[in-house]
């Protein structure tokens, strides 16, 4: 848990250092912005801190985070849905020195881009995609592991904080009503 709060933490930093004029870095900095002042409004009003939904997407640019380990990935859609924005890193090299690529199609053409040691791709949506060995470089080892991150955010999550931001500028008043696992703190008697 630890590394991949590390991990979407560092995703966080070149996404605001290197990307944040990009639409889709714009919308998680605004989302964040939202987030926050709706955790001032609940903490503020009928919620104590730690019973407030939005204290993590508040906190973390990318409310979501995955790690994977393996030498290289068949074609798959993650069922994300359309993400408002990913950065997928690649955080190690393998054993046997094959060198990796990350596909995606787009209008039926392969996209492909090579994803050394270090490499990080700033998406705009989340792709079915693939990550494979470079055909002309050295062929996989068995054994090969290479780890590596994927920061991103659905569209659920986007449009939360849009409906949010529209009730917060027009003055409307909205309610929250935390129900089922998501109920965590104690409402306060008014």
């Amino acid at each position: 848990m630890i590394f991949e709060r590390t991990c979407r933490s560092a995703a966080a930093d070149l996404a605001a250092t290197f990307f944040s004029a990009t639409p889709g870095v714009n919308t998680l900095l605004m989302m964040q912005s939202e987030f926050r002042a709706a955790q001032q409004k609940l903490a503020g009003e009928e919620y104590d801190e730690c019973g407030c939904p939005f204290t993590g997407l508040a906190t973390h640019l990318f409310p979501k985070g995955s790690n994977g380990l393996m030498a290289h990935k068949p074609g798959h859609d993650d069922a994300n849905g359309p993400a408002a924005c990913t950065l997928w890193q690649n955080l190690t090299a393998s054993r046997s020195g094959a060198e990796l690529e990350f596909v995606t199609v787009i209008h039926g053409h392969d996209v492909v881009v090579e994803a050394p040691l270090g490499h990080v791709m700033q998406l705009a949506a989340w792709l079915p995609h693939t990550t494979r060995t470079k055909a002309s470089g050295p062929a996989p080892a068995s054994d090969d592991e290479r780890i590596h991150h994927t920061a991103y955010c659905d569209f659920k999550t986007e449009f939360a904080a849009w409906v949010y931001r529209e009730h917060r500028l027009k003055g409307r008043p909205l309610r929250f009503e935390l129900f089922g696992q998501g109920k965590r703190g104690k409402k306060r008697k008014k």
